[in-house]
């Protein structure tokens, strides 16, 4: 199985070939993008993030103050707008926020969060509060059906 580090460096559907279902591989190959050629990619990396050394708030003096040890240094990032930059390994990404052809959206979130991992993965992969409906299709199965 492919780490995350391996994974984000290959990014390429081919690079996961023996992992995806061929069923799913067949669906990416075969889909036409929308007249205004956007795309929704929905990748899930299970295990932790560091999400404020992924998009890191540069210029926000909280930053600096309280992550003496893990802040990134400033002059290494590929900075984005309003003091906030991405990861120097996500320089790419960086390119394709530039171009417009990525958007980067913060503080995504659910109304009254339960604090349980388990049970925000479920609404997550769901899109549904009522523990209930927690089983069977996620809604990405739902919007392919």
């Amino acid at each position: 199985m492919l780490s995350r580090r391996e994974f984000l460096g290959r990014s390429a559907l081919i690079s996961l070939a023996p992992t995806v279902p061929a069923f799913l591989a067949q669906a990416a190959r075969a889909t036409v993008p929308d007249r205004d050629g956007r795309v929704l990619v929905v990748i899930q990396l299970d295990g932790g993030n560091d999400g404020i050394n992924t998009v890191v708030p540069y210029a926000d003096e909280n930053y600096a103050r309280h992550r003496k040890q893990l802040r990134l240094p400033t002059d290494r990032l590929t900075k984005l707008k309003d003091g906030v930059g991405l990861h120097y390994a996500l320089s790419d990404a960086g390119k394709l926020v530039e171009s417009g052809r990525l958007a980067i959206v913060q503080g995504v979130g659910y109304p009254n969060p339960s604090r349980s991992h388990a049970r925000s993965m479920a609404v997550w992969h769901t899109a549904r509060f009522d523990p209930e409906d927690h089983n069977g299709l996620g809604w990405i199965g739902r919007g392919l059906d």
